[in-house]
């Protein structure tokens, strides 16, 4: 928006509908995205899959008090894990018993470990072990 003289201005009941249309089309990105919850494949290690957020809490959105206070007591994180990707390069570290493996993951989060979700996990599959391995990028 410019008060004058600039070669390229908005006006104020311009800056409003464009305004209005960009919240119009986050909105419509986000329904399509809690459309999706579970649904994609995209991310080899999805907690929404694993430890799903309530519908109550997935409609408050991604920033309101409640839904972060649930995200920090049952992810121990705010935000999904970022560029999860599977390792294929972790080794067991020890013998395993015949017909067990081992998986890992590598992802990053925004401040503390996913531990709480971890726990909801093993606790459903109490034959999996869980080895969390934070590494510093700083």
């Amino acid at each position: 928006m410019s008060h004058g003289g600039g070669s390229r201005s908005l006006s104020v009941a311009g800056c409003r509908i464009l305004a209005r249309q960009f919240r119009e089309r986050i909105e419509a990105r986000e329904a399509w995205a809690r459309d999706r919850i579970g649904v994609s494949r995209a991310c080899p290690f999805d907690l929404q899959v694993l430890v799903p957020i309530p519908p109550a809490i997935l409609t408050l959105g991604h920033d309101h008090p409640t839904a972060l206070a649930w995200l920090s007591r049952h992810w121990g994180i705010s935000d999904l894990p970022r560029r999860v990707r599977v390792r294929p390069d972790v080794g067991p570290g020890r013998r395993q018993k015949t017909g067990h493996g081992v998986l890992g993951y590598g992802f990053f989060t925004a401040e503390t470990s996913p531990r709480p979700a971890l726990i909801a996990i093993a606790a459903v599959w109490p034959g999996l072990k869980f080895q969390l391995l934070p590494i510093s990028t700083g």
